[in-house]
């Protein structure tokens, strides 16, 4: 199964989230404990910088939070803040022992803040 495609846009100043439920083709939720996940945001594909960092690891992003398959992503509002990007590329992947699945992938966009 492919990656879904998604574009996201952080409305920068303001905590960002995001929820996700991870589904079989019978859309049943897929249980993701033992499961990390992570999600790079550059700014080209090939870039070596990375914008942000989000994780499992860093508490970035939650699995499992609420109910079974659920994937809740967060940046919080200075990180947001301090975005001198508009527009840049991610993608969210999960992993267990040696099982890595990319989920989805798309364009972020930064609507600039008036309000500072």
């Amino acid at each position: 199964m492919a990656a879904g495609k998604l574009d996201l846009i952080i409305e920068q100043g303001a905590t960002f989230r995001h929820h996700l439920d991870y589904l079989d083709q019978d859309e049943n939720p897929i249980d993701l404990t033992g499961y990390d996940a992570r999600m790079h945001i550059r700014e080209h594909i090939e870039d070596d910088i990375l914008l942000i960092d989000l994780s499992t690891i860093n508490g970035r992003i939650a699995l499992g939070a609420g109910h079974v398959g659920a994937i809740d992503i967060e940046i919080d509002a200075t990180t947001t803040a301090n975005i001198d990007w508009e527009r840049a590329y991610y993608d969210l992947e999960i992993e267990k022992d040696t099982y890595v699945r990319r989920v989805i992938q798309g364009v972020i966009r930064v609507d600039k803040e008036v309000t500072r």
